[in-house]
């Protein structure tokens, strides 16, 4: 690997980063696959269970699913697993000793594995619209959830990673995250939106559901009771990821 040195006149910093990453993300079989045909593959075999024979499940219910695995397997998972293999690697020490800022290179790590993210969910909410007959009533609600949902897996992603010694770790110490993104979304989905509680709100991916299941049913109220909860919600916990990523995340390999 080589050490990325932004030059005055050239590409940013951050570009120059994500392009090597995604040739490397390329490269690792393990993290594509975990990034790409495992989360795709489930959410084909939720829709295909869930719309089979007429079994009633709505579009948000479905919607969220294929929103909070994708979530979990891209943005969070596999992002671990690339941030401690580069960083046992040592790649991350020879970018900190770059010229590109802390900013540069997180955004140029985490950049294709983003980008991969938005289009598997874009591909995922189409699938959903396509299968059940129903186009999400409220799309910016959608673009919230999801943004907010990939900045709290990245957040979680870099804080996993200071507790997780090799790339072939990350398969266990990311598993309580998932368990609690998959869950929060289960608890909401099973809950009228009316009585969808703050404390309940607090459980990483349960905002995003409820946030995903405003932008998709029209029969509910759209106003500022009932969105911005969710919102502040999805907001608080994204926030509170990064915070514990910043002061935890270790950029040389654990000792």
């Amino acid at each position: 690997m080589t050490t990325i040195a932004p030059t005055a006149g050239r590409r940013p910093a951050w570009f120059l980063i994500a392009s090597a990453e995604a040739r490397m993300l390329a490269r690792n079989k393990v993290a594509l696959l975990t990034a790409t045909a495992t989360p795709l593959a489930l959410s084909g075999f939720v829709l295909a269970v869930s719309t089979r024979g007429g079994s009633g499940t709505s579009a948000a219910v479905l919607a969220g699913t294929h929103l909070v695995m994708l979530l979990g397997f891209t943005a969070y998972a596999a992002a671990t697993m690339t941030l401690t293999s580069r960083r046992e690697q040592l790649y991350l020490k020879r970018l900190r000793s770059s010229p590109a800022s802390t900013t540069e290179i997180v955004a140029g790590l985490t950049a294709p594995l983003v980008g991969l993210l938005l289009a598997q969910v874009a591909v995922a909410f189409v699938a959903t619209a396509v299968a059940t007959g129903e186009a999400p009533a409220r799309p910016a609600l959608l673009v919230l959830a999801a943004g907010t949902g990939c900045l709290t897996c990245i957040g979680l992603a870099f804080f996993t990673a200071a507790f997780t010694r090799t790339s072939e770790a990350a398969q266990f110490t990311t598993f309580p995250g998932f368990l609690a993104l998959v869950g929060g979304a289960i608890w909401v989905h099973m809950t009228p939106a009316g009585e969808v509680a703050a404390p309940m709100l607090a459980v990483p991916g349960a905002a995003v559901a409820q946030l995903n299941r405003y932008g998709w049913d029209a029969g509910l109220p759209a106003g500022p009771d009932a969105v911005l909860p969710p919102l502040i919600a999805a907001v608080a916990v994204a926030a509170l990821a990064a915070y514990l990523a910043t002061r935890t995340f270790r950029w040389q390999p654990r000792t």
